[in-house]
């Protein structure tokens, strides 16, 4: 596959407002969740031409909140800067027959080659007979790719971007062979590849006690649970289960674990109650009673002080388009104001890795919220 640049502007003065924005934006917190607020948004009608059209919210967010990458309708990676609302630059991997590869997934990830620390971006593609990966480099705007597959029962489904290696999960499609997790070198376009050697993980998919696996669980954790609620914690990197805990309302099957992985916010099937999970002492705690209200994202911050959940949903199957948040000391449930308009339900929802920045994700753009900082 071929990359196509489609334009690509980054200039001094922006990497300069993201590094000062990353210095002074608050971490969010029990304390100052009432000052968390919406304080920019992303429209995808307004974008340049140089974005495409784009109509699905789903994006991913670098680690500290300062840029976001969607996709558009041409299967085109477009990448944000959250600061200032900028389009910075956008991609499309393209087949032999010159159509753009179907993206299946996309990560932001920091690492160092040559003494010199780059932020890139890395994304799965597919042009239904051979699977690459593009790698970008933010500041510079250089890329490279490399298929990483050509089995038609090997199918990769998700990347990331570890310390050295890039990690690859491949789920399979015969009995006789079993899902697992690749590493291989990670690319720094025109600078070479970081690490040397390729290794094979197994996936939490082979484990024969599970009945659900929580989706939307960032790498390099896994969640996954028994029919009877022992919850197991993975480290997909390693493939082994770093905790297990049981729970007695469980199966948890919606959910999120903290940036560390200390902790599992979750609900039941049947949302009759808030969780909040901790790993490091195997116990489990309710934060509120939720009498059939429910969430299409959950999520908790690092320190595991506050839960926030995105557009309401009661057990009348009222929409509400708010975003909620429960201090877990307290139980104490706070309405923060309504999130931005969309024609749909929120595609999804993520706090950035350094618990600094909420981002929703919607047909009609981003709304990017931080906690307001009084002048």
């Amino acid at each position: 596959m071929s990359i196509i640049r489609i334009i690509g502007f980054l200039l001094l003065a922006t990497l300069t407002s993201v590094s000062a924005a990353q210095d002074t934006t608050p971490i969010i917190n029990a304390d100052n969740i009432d000052q968390l607020a919406s304080v920019l948004t992303i429209n995808f009608a307004d974008a340049p031409e140089e974005a495409g059209i784009i109509q699905n919210g789903w994006f991913v967010l670098n680690e500290n909140g300062t840029h976001a990458a969607t996709i558009n309708r041409a299967n085109a990676l477009v990448i944000w800067d959250t600061v200032s609302g900028d389009y910075v630059d956008s991609y499309a991997l393209t087949s032999a027959d010159g159509l753009p590869a179907t993206v299946l997934d996309m990560a932001f990830g920091n690492v160092t080659s040559q003494g010199e620390s780059h932020e890139l971006f890395v994304s799965l593609h597919s042009d239904g007979q051979t699977y690459s990966l593009g790698y970008f480099d933010i500041a510079s705007g250089e890329f490279e790719s490399v298929v990483v597959s050509e089995s038609q029962t090997a199918i990769p489904v998700r990347v990331w971007i570890g310390d050295l290696l890039t990690y690859v999960e491949i789920q399979t499609t015969t009995p006789e062979q079993q899902s697992y997790i690749l590493g291989r070198p990670t690319i720094v376009p025109n600078r070479g590849m970081l690490g040397n050697e390729a290794i094979s993980r197994t996936s939490p998919d082979n484990d024969p006690d599970a009945f659900v696996r929580i989706g939307r669980v960032l790498p390099p954790f896994a969640v996954t649970s028994t029919v009877d609620g022992l919850v197991k914690l993975w480290n997909l990197e390693t493939g082994q289960v770093t905790a297990t805990a049981q729970v007695d309302d469980g199966p948890p099957v919606f959910g999120q674990v903290n940036a560390s992985g200390s902790h599992l916010v979750w609900r039941d099937p049947e949302s009759t109650a808030l969780h909040v999970l901790d790993f490091e002492m195997g116990e489990d705690a309710i934060v509120a009673q939720l009498g059939g209200e429910y969430f299409p994202a959950l999520l908790l911050t690092d320190a595991a002080d506050v839960v926030i959940a995105v557009n309401s949903i009661n057990a009348q199957s009222e929409i509400a388009p708010i975003v909620i948040a429960w201090d877990v000391a307290t139980g104490e449930r706070r309405v923060l104001g309504e999130h931005r308009s969309c024609n749909r339900q929120p595609d999804m929802a993520r706090l950035s890795h350094n618990g600094t920045t909420l981002v929703i994700g919607c047909d009609t753009g981003l709304d990017i919220w931080r906690v307001s900082v009084e002048e």
